[in-house]
Parts: structure tokens; sequence; C-alpha cells
């Protein structure tokens, strides 16, 4: 398999160049440059970015994930059907992600997400997890989620129950 020109690791404050990441979001921007690091450290939250092979300090896009809890009366019933008589369900929630305005329409949002996905399915199949959780900025943000598979289910946040997610990696992972 040839090697893929992006690669997707920990954020390194040693090697990636976060002052240059510039997504057009001034609060994604701020995290990155000063506030994910500082999760990372304190186990809130981890970040991970996406570079080219060829220029691995500087940041094409990244995402942020962490553990939560989900309010069962917020999901819908159906899904929730295999969790009766829970009041929140442990769920992986993908905090932040945003892609450098250098490398916008050109699909690196999907490759962010299916690494969270795939990351997330790991840590699920470890300490467990029932979905997947996001919550769109904007309209267009929740069009994105949707396209990626993720259900609506409040308002502009989204979820993606893991056991889709299992079956979506399951020739990977067999």
């Amino acid at each position: 398999m040839a090697d893929l020109p992006f690669k997707t690791i920990a954020l390194d404050t040693h090697i990636h160049d976060r002052q240059a990441f510039d997504c057009g979001n001034e609060d994604l921007n701020h995290y990155l440059q000063r506030t994910a690091n500082q999760h990372g450290l304190k186990y809130l939250s981890q970040t991970f970015v996406l570079t080219r092979r060829e220029q691995r300090n500087r940041i094409r896009g990244f995402y942020s994930i962490g553990p939560c809890e989900v309010d069962t009366c917020k999901l819908p019933a159906a899904f929730m059907k295999k969790y009766k008589g829970l009041l929140a369900v442990p769920c992986i929630r993908i905090n932040r992600l945003a892609v450098d305005l250098s490398e916008h329409g050109k699909g690196l949002g999907n490759v962010l997400i299916i690494d969270a996905l795939m990351r997330s399915l790991v840590v699920a199949n470890s300490v467990g997890s029932a979905a997947v959780i996001v919550d769109a900025k904007t309209k267009t943000l929740l069009s994105f989620y949707e396209k990626c598979g993720f259900m609506v289910y409040d308002e502009l946040s989204l979820f993606l129950p893991m056991k889709t997610i299992k079956d979506l990696f399951a020739d990977l992972i067999q």
C-alpha cells in the first residue's frame, strides 16, 4: 500500500506550528494555538493534527476528542431501547474539528472524521462508549456531519452509534 500524503498524529508542541494554522474561525484557531496542549496535559481531551508527510510541522487540520456523558432522555427512543433504565450513557465527543483555509474543499474534513471515528472505536473497545457525539456550530456544519452519517438528536447536536462505527470499519478490524 502506497504512503498516503497525509498523516494524523497527536499534537506535539515541539514539532507542530500552531501559530500558522488558520481555519477562518478565531475560536477554533485560539483553541489550537493556546488551549489544546493544556487540555491534553490535564487529560481533559486529546488533539490530533493532520499534516502532509513532507511538511510535518504544518498543521492542515485538527480535531479534539474526549469523554462525555449524554442524558438518555435527549437521545432518540429507538436508539435508547437497549439502554433502558440508564439515566446517562458514556460517549466520546468530538469537541472541535477544523481544516486550514489553504486546504478547504479538499475533503480533509472527511479524513479527520474517519480518523476520529477509528480512534473512538479503539477507545470504546477498551473502556466503553455508546456513541460519538458532536455539536455543530452552524447549519452548514450540521449538514456536513449528517453527510458523514451522524444523526441529529438536539438542534445542532448529533450522534453516531458505536455499533454503526464498528460496522463501518468491520473489514479493517477483522
